[in-house]
């Protein structure tokens, strides 16, 4: 009785968290990470619907308002529809499982970066405006470029164009949520799910360590009662009928996991993390 009251409960809240994944003209940059250090990591997403082929593509930094990039960065594999491909710079440690590694990712939250395809010498998508030199960085009320996460509304379909930054990073307030420095809990999925009203408020219920290997633990201000993980497809991957400090999840496949926690009062929390 008790595993089937879950699974209703799964039911129940799979619906508000899963969304599709979103459609884009062409490659995006979907999360930007200008962290402490030489944390710095770029996310690139493909919603065009098909395989793409990343030797097609460069990754091109401006520094410093500079109208020539530095040293740009070379991309290969195919990348499926609905997939992201992790770049890293080579010295990063926040993230263990990038797709690439380099020692040109060296960025600042002064510079511009862009998506450069070859075949059609074009660019499909800017983050800062080229031949722009802020000052410390770009701003837009709390959002600021320079030690932040910023991750790509999931309502974007196409990459911003020169154009479209020509002067100043316009699209900055409009496409980008911010998050924590050194934040890449975000890393490796976008636009499978978003965070429920519970999820924004759960400040208090911390879920680490993300990503995880062999166990998760949660610290909460109040009593963790249970803890339900299903996967991305709305599955359960592993139930607790009584939550004791930490959850083994050496079982599971890499992937990205949803976690609902219920509190003492049935106060409910929804947090992702991904199991390597």
């Amino acid at each position: 009785m008790k595993k089937q009251l879950n699974l209703i409960l799964i039911a129940f809240f799979v619906p508000f968290l899963l969304t599709a994944q979103p459609s884009t003209n062409d490659l995006i940059i979907s999360e930007y990470i200008e962290g402490s250090s030489n944390n710095k990591y770029l996310e690139i997403y493909n919603g065009t619907g098909q395989s793409v082929d990343l030797s097609d593509y460069e990754i091109h930094i401006f520094f410093n308002g500079n109208l020539e990039p530095n040293s740009p960065i070379s991309l290969e594999g195919m990348l499926n529809h609905g997939g992201v491909f992790v770049v890293a710079h080579l010295s990063a440690e926040l993230y263990s499982t990038p797709d690439t590694l380099t020692g040109s990712l060296s960025f600042n939250g002064d510079d511009a970066v862009a998506i450069y395809k070859i075949p059609q010498d074009a660019y499909v998508d800017v983050f800062g405006c080229i031949g722009v030199d802020p000052g410390t960085c770009w701003t837009s009320g709390v959002l600021r470029t320079a030690e932040r996460t910023l991750r790509r509304k999931t309502d974007v379909t196409s990459g911003a164009s020169r154009a479209d930054n020509e002067t100043d990073f316009n699209t900055l307030a409009a496409e980008w949520i911010a998050a924590d420095t050194d934040d890449v809990s975000g890393l490796g999925a976008h636009g499978t799910f978003t965070f429920s009203n519970m999820a924004e408020r759960g400040d208090e219920v911390i879920l680490f360590p993300n990503p995880a290997r062999e166990f998760i633990s949660i610290r909460s201000d109040k009593k963790v009662e249970e803890v339900l993980i299903f996967d991305m497809t709305g599955q359960p991957a592993h139930v607790t009928g009584h939550f004791d400090s930490r959850i083994n999840v050496s079982a599971l496949r890499s992937g990205i996991y949803i976690a609902k926690i219920r509190l003492t009062g049935n106060d409910n929390r929804i947090l992702k993390f991904r199991k390597e």
